[in-house]
């Protein structure tokens, strides 16, 4: 019986099980090393930073302390944003600075194929930052374009031409203010997924 036991194939040995254990107590104590020294929150701002690095979504069973900070943080309306499309706290965190000071874009880089696309979805996603914020989703021309600029989609010898690819996304203009329409967050929504 021992015998036809030991023929049978395992896909890691104990002593390599051993190995993986070791490395992973290494890498957490390293990890508490450099976090230590952090305050809370800015711990829980590095973790999201870095699993952002891995292109991991953070998961929801934060502590209760950060996900009612970042509740009281945004607006109500937001709040039921989020649960009509489905856009997790982990998911706007990989976006956007959320804390008792406001709201801050810090996508690195808009998604989209070319210019155009980028600065259509840049201007999205400035709309939701002030609705995230205030319950309005309504910013101005330079905001938006400093955003563009910022992420380096600013088109500048053909930027009011984009003006016509918001659809009925985005109202308004660029003398008085833009503000999303109920499509328009919707499509922020979207590129909030798309940025995961």
């Amino acid at each position: 019986m021992n015998e036809h036991l030991a023929s049978i194939p395992t896909t890691q040995s104990n002593t390599e099980k051993a190995t993986d254990h070791t490395s992973i107590a290494s890498a957490v104590t390293r990890l508490v090393e450099i976090l230590s020294p952090l305050a809370a929150e800015e711990r829980d701002r590095a973790i999201l930073a870095m699993m952002s690095i891995f292109g991991q979504t953070a998961p929801d069973s934060r502590p209760v302390r950060a996900a009612s900070l970042v509740h009281n943080a945004i607006s109500p309306k937001a709040s039921a944003w989020l649960r009509r499309n489905n856009v997790t706290l982990g998911e706007l965190e990989n976006i956007f600075s959320i804390d008792e000071s406001g709201v801050a874009i810090i996508a690195s880089a808009m998604p989209g194929r070319g210019k155009r696309e980028q600065t259509v979805q840049a201007y999205l996603m400035c709309g939701l930052c002030a609705f995230l914020s205030s319950g309005e989703p309504q910013f101005s021309d330079e905001a938006a374009r400093k955003l563009c600029e910022d992420f380096g989609c600013l088109d500048r010898a053909n930027h009011t031409k984009i003006y016509g690819q918001f659809g009925n996304r985005i109202t308004g203009s660029r003398e008085t203010a833009w503000k999303l329409t109920t499509p328009g967050l919707i499509g922020s929504a979207e590129v909030v997924k798309a940025l995961q």
